[in-house]
Formats: C-alpha cells, structure tokens, sequence
C-alpha cells in the first residue's frame, strides 16, 4: 500500500502468531550469525584502549559548535558533546556506538562524530562509550543506566529529561540489546546493525510507544524479513536526502526502514550523511538557538 514520499506499508504477517515463524528463519539463538567477521586482531582495538585508559582522565574542549568532554573509566573513555544553543530544560539523551574494527577514540575522530552530532541540530547531550570491537569482545556497559549516571557524576551535568535514543553501527547490536529494558528509551536506530536480537527488538516495539528506525546497506534481506512482523512498517526505496522528505505520519510508524545503495556498510557512518539524517528524524527538539534563527 504506497504511502506519500515514496514510502510504503509493509504488508505481511501478524504481530502475534507469525513471530514465531519469522524468528525461526532468523535464529535469535546464534545472534551473531551474518555480522560483519572482522580481520583477526589480538588484543581488540577496544580491549587496547580500555587497558590504555586511567578513571582520572578528563579533558574539556570548546569548539565552534559545542562542547566536548571525554573522561575515562575502568570501561574505557566515554565521550559527551553538548551542541551549541543546547537547553537542558528540553534536552534528550542520544547514547551512539561505534561498530567493530573500530574503539570508540578512534570513531570520535575518524567518523567525525562531533562535526555529525552538530549536523542532526538535535537539543540533546550525545554520548559516545567504547563498546565491543570484534565479537570476541565482552559487552563493557551492560547497563544503560549506570552509563548516565557515569556521565552526570563526571561531568556534573544535570541529567536531561527528554527523549533517550539509543544509535548504532553494525557490531553495536550487540550492547544495544542489553539496554531494551531501560523505560526511557523511546527509539532504537540500527545502523546497518540488525544481525540479531530479533525477537527482543521486536518485543520491545510492542510493549509501549516506541519506534525504531532501520537504515540497510548489508542487512537487506534480514531487515525486510524482521519487517514482516510490523504490518504497519513505513518502506522506503531508497535514503532520503533530508528529513524533511519524511512526514511526521511516517516518523510515527512502529519501524521505519531506510535502505540504502548511496553508502556502503562503513559509508554510513564516515560519509558523514547518514547519521545527521537519522538523528534529525527522531522525536528529539531542535536546538533552540537554531529553531529561532530559521
């Protein structure tokens, strides 16, 4: 059933009974089954930098577009940018993973992440911990929530009470999935990510007022089959250019998947686009000093 802006339902099987038959196919049990198998590498660039950094680091950067704050922990550096005009009063939370092959200083630099954080004009504190980078890797932050209060602690800075949306690249799945039971989280994004854990996404989906965006380049196919358990699932062609290409009806689907042939698997997250785009497209405000310019 086509929709506007080249969007269309997801026709397919029920929420209920068909579960069952989609996630036999998809085999929750061997969650890592299809990720991206990293070239072997002993230590991990994770395991390297958490053993690298000292709980006592903590240096604070003034940029043109905001503020950026990395401080370590026994887990690893956590970075958090506060964007220009940002208003705790209105803010949400945006917790960001890096994917495999990569520690979470070298995202940070490599990817961009502040210049992209400061692209999506989100009102949010963005922060960025160092997660598994092969699969061998355990999981450092099991916790969502022992994460912020980490960050509010460090940085002494008021938590804010908006929106918390959860974002991340491929092996990032994998942490992802241990945060589904943190009530403030309102949305998951998954960039190409969806290599397992079907089961308890989609759960999560039907257990309150949440959304998930599923942008794909590599994890087509497993994509579109998770999306027949979600009749009412918002179906792109192709990645949109700018937000403003998707209508608030469609924002507001239970799952909205955005596929991709623009930008391969790494293209997404350093082409510096995909990102930004994303974000924007959350129920995150605007930062305020850029809504009164326009």
């Amino acid at each position: 059933m086509a929709s506007a802006g080249g969007a269309e339902a997801v026709e397919g099987l029920d929420a209920g009974a068909s579960g069952s038959v989609v996630s036999a196919s998809l085999s929750v049990a061997s969650a890592d089954a299809g990720a991206p198998v990293p070239p072997p590498q002993w230590p991990s660039p994770a395991e390297v930098l958490v053993e690298g950094t000292q709980p006592s680091e903590y240096t604070e950067d003034l940029a043109a577009e905001g503020v950026h704050v990395r401080f370590g922990t026994p887990r690893g550096p956590v970075h958090v940018w506060r964007p220009k005009g940002y208003d705790a009063a209105t803010a949400g939370v945006v917790v960001y993973l890096h994917g495999y092959y990569d520690s979470v200083d070298s995202a940070w630099v490599e990817h961009r992440l502040a210049e992209q954080f400061a692209g999506s004009h989100r009102n949010a504190l963005f922060v960025v911990p160092e997660v598994p980078a092969v699969r061998s890797d355990d999981v450092l932050w099991k916790d969502l929530s022992e994460l912020l209060r980490e960050v509010r602690r460090r940085t002494r800075l008021k938590s804010p009470t908006g929106p918390v949306v959860m974002a991340g690249h491929s092996g990032a799945y994998r942490t992802l999935a241990t945060w589904l039971d943190e009530p403030r989280v309102q949305e998951l994004i998954l960039l190409d990510g969806l290599y397992g854990y079907d089961d308890e996404i989609a759960s999560w989906l039907r257990a309150g007022k949440r959304t998930a965006v599923l942008v794909a380049a590599d994890t087509t196919d497993r994509t579109l089959a998770f999306l027949r358990r979600f009749p009412r699932a918002v179906r792109f062609e192709e990645l949109p250019d700018s937000p403003e290409a998707v209508s608030a009806e469609q924002r507001a689907a239970p799952v909205l998947y955005l596929p991709t042939v623009k930008f391969d698997h790494m293209g997404l997250v350093t082409e510096g686009k995909v990102l930004p785009l994303v974000l924007a497209l959350s129920p995150l405000k605007s930062v305020p000093v850029l809504a009164t310019q326009r």
